[in-house]
């Protein structure tokens, strides 16, 4: 599979997490639309190392056939579908009991067969029972070398470089604000700079604060109760007709200081209804 043609697609929605897959005889490789070419190149090539990886040692329909022949041996369900994945950086393998899938960490794809082996049977296990109580263990027990596997894979972990970190882009800017204020908030972020409000999700929204919106573009407002507005630390927001939104603020009363004329980009400074200073700027 190394050697398929690669297709990249990049997504506004994905902001993070970078994932490939076969798709009609060609390597999809998915990334955030944040992410540089230098950086799209870094991860197509690890996609097609990684999938090389696992197509030298087993692939899906392999790894499937043994899920099966285990899950006949010791008298547990046949899954429907059984997958190597990529993105089980903290885990050796899940299940969806609902679905009667199975995903298992491409990091397995070195491991020594009878260890792959007790990872399938623990997921098998787990489509049974989905807890870790007493039931669970005594499937679980069915798989002779279950505690000689738990010893390898907690040396392996422990063993293992910390799996590398990649920052991707900036998800969102957070500012602070007082209580109790939202539509001042509302009036300047959606009113004036046009982005729009959405719902906090149902577990902040009793905090108060609100957030605004629009594509990759984030700006949350938090409510703190020692506010004290930020003078210095600033949002720098892009624009696209920086002096007509200059003359909607200067006509809903709001005071525009002028940037430091840097070249090529047009700046202009306002405070937001609560004194955080917001920078606008426009590149030439």
């Amino acid at each position: 599979m190394s050697t398929l043609p690669v297709d990249v697609v990049r997504s506004a929605r994905r902001t993070k997490t970078v994932q490939a897959r076969e798709v009609d005889g060609r390597l999809r490789v998915l990334i955030p639309s944040s992410m540089s070419v230098a950086d799209e190149r870094l991860w197509v090539a690890e996609m097609q190392r990684r999938v090389a990886l696992l197509d030298a040692e087993m692939d899906d329909d392999a790894l499937s056939r043994r899920a099966a022949a285990l899950a006949r041996r010791y008298a547990l369900p046949i899954p429907e579908s059984v997958r190597w994945s990529d993105g089980q950086s903290h885990r050796w393998g899940s299940c969806t009991p609902a679905t009667a899938t199975i995903r298992i960490s491409a990091r397995l794809a070195r491991a020594p067969s009878w260890v792959l082996d007790y990872v399938l049977v623990h997921e098998l296990a787990h489509l049974v029972i989905p807890s870790h109580d007493a039931r669970f263990r005594t499937l679980l027990a069915r798989y002779p070398k279950t505690e000689r596997a738990r010893g390898f894979l907690e040396g392996w972990a422990l063993s293992e470089p910390a799996a590398a970190t990649v920052i991707v882009g900036l998800d969102h800017v957070q500012l602070a604000m007082p209580a109790g204020r939202e539509d001042e908030a509302e009036a300047f972020y959606s009113g004036l700079l046009g982005i729009p409000r959405v719902p906090k999700p149902a577990v902040l929204a009793a905090r108060g604060g609100c957030w605004f919106e629009r594509g990759q573009l984030r700006v949350h407002l938090g409510v703190e109760d020692d506010f004290r507005p930020a003078r210095k630390a600033h949002p720098a927001l892009a624009v696209q007709g920086l002096a007509a939104l200059v003359e909607s603020l200067r006509a809903a009363g709001y005071e525009i200081r002028d940037g430091e004329g840097l070249d090529g980009i047009d700046q202009a400074y306002v405070d937001d209804p609560f004194g955080n200073r917001i920078e606008l700027l426009e590149r030439a």
